[in-house]
């Protein structure tokens, strides 16, 4: 299973979380969370808001040597990024490694992210460490995971990973 956590920071009111569920689409249950981290409104009520709308999931390949939301019938996840002006850029950190895995399901782990924008801004599949400036709007973005094992296989299990999604 995928699970997308979404957190806003604003100001006046602090941070609120909330954690979503999400379907299983293989036999080995994958997740991670998206962490949104925004950018406080200054005192000229500029902002960038990021409301996670849907969670994701991630398919296991023939021999398990990779779990990933972009394989069918994986979903990505779904956040709306809302900007009050465009000097704002996206981008999503990848995982340090699994928060639940079976043991050594965690062990000779690579992850990548990838995320792609609708609406305002538009932009292609584009590696998460690349930073995507945003126009003044509302665009939609989806998030992907992927999880490489780089030597061996994926046991099977729960898996679970901590994705940031940045709005600077």
């Amino acid at each position: 299973m995928i699970f997308l956590r979404g957190r806003r920071h604003l100001a006046a009111l602090g941070s609120a979380a909330c954690l979503l569920a999400a379907t299983s689409a293989s036999a080995q249950d994958t997740g991670f969370d998206v962490e949104p981290m925004l950018q406080a409104p200054a005192a000229n009520k500029q902002f960038c808001q990021i409301i996670v709308n849907q969670n994701g999931s991630m398919v296991q390949n023939v021999g398990s040597t990779k779990l990933s939301s972009l394989i069918n019938p994986a979903m990505p996840g779904l956040a709306d990024v809302t900007t009050s002006n465009g000097s704002y850029y996206l981008s999503v950190d990848r995982p340090s490694g699994f928060s639940i895995a079976p043991p050594g399901g965690s062990d000779d782990v690579e992850f990548s992210t990838q995320f792609t924008g609708h609406g305002v801004t538009n932009f292609a599949l584009t590696p998460g460490d690349s930073r995507m400036k945003l126009k003044n709007g509302l665009t939609n973005v989806e998030v992907h995971l992927e999880a490489r094992k780089l030597r061996g296989s994926f046991k099977a299990g729960n898996y679970r990973a901590t994705v940031i999604l940045r709005c600077e």
